[in-house]
């Protein structure tokens, strides 16, 4: 589910013709804008470092978390393509102290990529308060407080709207086995579950007379609204020169 400019499309498929064209879209950012492949992050700063110091407890992927945070900083900035050979930078990733709630940051600086694996910035192996750089490099703004990010983000409570309401036809609409997916997969073992068109959506739709029989019973429309969000998972998509934010809606295909 994307959160397009014109929210009535609500589907990643354009259909021409008979046939589905897709965009460039990808859970990973561009080469160039990502911290894979340009800053050599130390081990021990994703290992131990940095989980033993923040509240943000839920961040399961360190690298990855700051991979995509450097990325987000990149479509702003010029960050990672300077051409001062000697450079230090701060990044804000929107960490915060496990024991004071204040900001922390990381640093990266500039070296020579004949002795450093051919990255062209290395990160500092410790985090940084603002009492550390303030004075001497100033304090970087948060990617995910920029306006468009938060805009994409509140988009939720809109998006869940429309899929109450319009859900029976929202999926009905999609070739679904034409869409394609973006993951990872297993070469060692795997399930799959094997439905005709007709059958999937027809668990589709049971799922969404099981939900709506609970929500007669609930005559709040904002807290309904909340909780349909709540419903909703935001993820980071990337293209070659923007980011955006969509939505995953998990439903209920079969019974064992």
């Amino acid at each position: 589910i994307r959160n397009a400019d014109n929210l009535h499309d609500l589907t990643l498929i354009k259909e021409e013709g008979s046939k589905i064209k897709f965009g460039d879209a990808s859970y990973n950012p561009p080469l160039l804008f990502r911290a894979e492949g340009n800053i050599d992050i130390p081990r021990d700063i994703t290992r131990t470092v940095i989980p033993l110091a923040i509240e943000e407890s839920h961040i399961d992927n360190i690298y990855a978390y700051l991979d995509k945070s450097v990325a987000l900083i990149c479509y702003t900035n010029n960050l990672l393509n300077g051409n001062d050979n000697d450079q230090t930078k701060v990044l804000n990733v929107d960490l915060h102290d496990k024991k004071t709630g204040e900001p922390v940051y990381l640093m990266i600086k500039t070296v020579d990529k004949h002795k450093s694996r051919n990255y062209k910035w290395k990160m500092k192996g410790k985090l940084f308060k603002e009492a550390d750089i303030k004075t001497s490099y100033g304090i970087p703004p948060s990617p995910r407080a920029d306006p468009i990010f938060q805009s994409q983000l509140m988009a939720v409570f809109t998006v869940a709207t429309m899929l109450r309401k319009g859900w029976s036809k929202i999926i009905s609409k999609p070739r679904w086995s034409n869409i394609k997916v973006y993951g990872k997969g297993n070469n060692k073992e795997r399930m799959t579950l094997s439905l005709k068109h007709e059958e999937f959506v027809k668990y589709l739709k049971s799922d969404l007379g099981d939900r709506k029989e609970q929500e007669e019973e609930k005559k709040d429309s904002d807290t309904q609204m909340d909780e349909d969000s709540h419903d909703l998972i935001e993820i980071l998509m990337f293209d070659d020169d923007k980011y955006w934010i969509e939505f995953i809606k998990i439903a209920k295909i079969g019974v064992n």
